[in-house]
């Protein structure tokens, strides 16, 4: 005790440094090495804007700009892909290259799910409405021009974004550049995928650089910061305590890199020195020049027979020995210039940015790539020396289902009249007394013979809903707009009302078969149908 109490004063004057860390050993501290973060850039694995108006239903997946602006309702959606990262994130900031300035350059808020789609459209014409990408049209579920909380019918599918959290503010953005913003809080719930959505307040509205965008240093980028990885070193004191100093160890977490997927690797090229690039398109089959999917299969990622096979695709690198990929082997391998390939070529080229020179192989994480019904190249350029092959994505169309045709029911005989239908439908289950009788004519609705027809054929709808929706009782040559067939049917909206009739059995198929017929026959009053 006392040989510590010496070292404590000698320590506190300053004389000896060394001496200073045995005491706090003697005395009971802990060493503790120094730590070490590892930090991580990410650019978006996806991104896209959606706007309300004229282009409500358009893809805008591959455009090179991403746009935000109260006056036409336009949202930024961005995803990340954290899942190989197994490390909490301390801090991440998200910097966007702004093309078009504004004083309010947006909000960020966290959306609860990543599964949207990003597209294979730019938005620059009336051509992306039969993009595959997300649209307002997705999001805006109840079509009232704006998103909200009241477009949350899909629940935890919901595309609208947490409102009540917001993650970050841009705040005024000026053209030509850069901005930064803290988005820790939305990234910590470990490795997985992230979907942020910026949202601005002012008609005067702000675009940033896509990852899409032709010059690489202006596409966004998510910047990690992660946990950090002590090393603890145990030191036994021999009976003297030495004047050293023990040196700190420093601990640094590699992240790992996407692995190389399993399945069938298609050279795409190589250049003349031997750094090959080759593809994957996980789930899809054949091993020659083209791999094929059915639309909807298990093999279409987004799992919908809907004209267009999702192509999960992976390129990767490599080469027999480290050095081969050079900087000057990576020029002269780049992707097609098919705007197809757009979110491909961005991930490809961000991968090339981040290989490591002593690095033999390399691969980027996948890319969901929309193919619609048919086939695409996947290719590279031809520049520099070296071999090249194109590999065919072929969607093919979705699978048939034989339904059986229905039996027909029995048809009305010959000479079939509108007296028919008031004799065998109306007189028997509608024009009662409590109903559509003379004496009630319930909605202002008289169906007794000699009355009925004037009061169907060509007369409004009386029913609100009905009415908003500008239907006849009767519309001559069109069923499907006839109030009176689809009150029988029972087709009907919540402000329609419930089917009629209220009491007794519906019309038989046939029946109704024949109110059918004689509608679109043009409704006569005494000619036969």
């Amino acid at each position: 005790m006392k040989i510590g109490r010496a070292l404590e004063r000698r320590a506190m004057r300053g004389m000896d440094a060394g001496v200073l860390l045995a005491a706090m050993l003697l005395l009971g501290a802990g060493a503790t090495a120094a730590r070490a973060a590892t930090t991580l850039d990410l650019a978006p694995a996806a991104d896209t804007f959606i706007q309300a108006g004229t282009e409500a239903g358009w893809d805008h997946g591959l455009d090179d700009h991403l746009r935000i602006d109260a006056d036409t309702a336009a949202l930024t959606y961005l995803r990340f892909d954290l899942s190989a990262v197994g490390v909490p994130v301390t801090r991440a900031t998200l910097t966007l290259f702004c093309t078009d300035g504004s004083p309010d350059g947006g909000t960020l808020y966290p959306l609860g799910q990543s599964r949207w789609v990003e597209g294979d459209r730019t938005g620059k014409d009336a051509s992306s409405a039969s993009g595959t990408g997300l649209k307002w049209n997705d999001v805006d579920e109840n079509g009232d021009g704006s998103v909200d909380d009241h477009d949350r019918g899909g629940g935890d599918d919901s595309l609208v974004p947490d409102l009540a959290r917001p993650i970050g503010a841009l705040g005024a953005v000026v053209a030509g550049q850069a901005v930064t913003v803290d988005v820790t809080a939305a990234f910590q719930t470990g490795a997985g995928l992230y979907s942020l959505v910026i949202r601005s307040g002012s008609t005067n509205g702000a675009s940033y650089a896509s990852r899409e965008n032709s010059i690489a240093t202006e596409r966004p980028r998510l910047h990690l910061e992660l946990g950090d990885v002590p090393a603890v070193t145990t030191t036994t004191l021999p009976t003297s305590v030495p004047t050293t100093t023990i040196p700190p160890t420093v601990t640094t977490t590699t992240l790992p890199a996407p692995p190389k997927p399993s399945g069938p690797l298609h050279v795409l090229g190589a250049s003349s020195g031997g750094c090959r690039v080759v593809a994957a398109v996980t789930g899809w089959s054949g091993a020659g020049a083209a791999v094929r999917c059915t639309d909807g299969d298990t093999c279409d990622a987004d799992g919908a027979a809907d004209a267009s096979c999702m192509a999960p695709v992976t390129l990767c690198l490599e080469s027999k020995s480290a050095g081969v990929c050079t900087a000057d082997a990576l020029a002269a391998l780049k992707l097609s210039t098919d705007p197809r390939l757009q979110a491909v070529s961005a991930a490809f080229e961000d991968m090339k940015a981040h290989m490591p020179a002593d690095a033999s192989e390399a691969c980027m994480a996948a890319v969901d790539l929309p193919v619609a019904k048919g086939r695409l190249a996947l290719k590279m350029q031809r520049l520099g020396k070296g071999p090249r092959k194109t590999l065919a994505l072929v969607c093919r169309p979705p699978r048939k289902t034989h339904t059986p045709r229905p039996k027909p029911g029995p048809r009305p005989p010959a000479g079939t009249t509108f007296a028919t239908i008031q004799k065998q439908i109306f007189d028997a289950s509608c024009a009662t007394p409590t109903c559509h009788g003379a004496a009630a004519a319930s909605g202002g609705l008289d169906l007794a013979p000699g009355s009925s027809y004037g009061n169907l054929v060509g007369v409004p709808a009386a029913n609100p809903g009905a009415q908003a929706g500008g239907l006849l009782r009767v519309a001559p040559g069109n069923a499907d707009s006839s109030f009176l067939l689809q009150k029988l049917l029972g087709n009907l909206t919540p402000a329609e009302g419930v089917r009629m009739p209220l009491v007794g059995r519906p019309p038989t198929p046939a029946q109704l078969d024949m109110i059918r017929r004689w509608i679109a026959a043009g409704a006569p009053q005494t000619a036969p149908f």
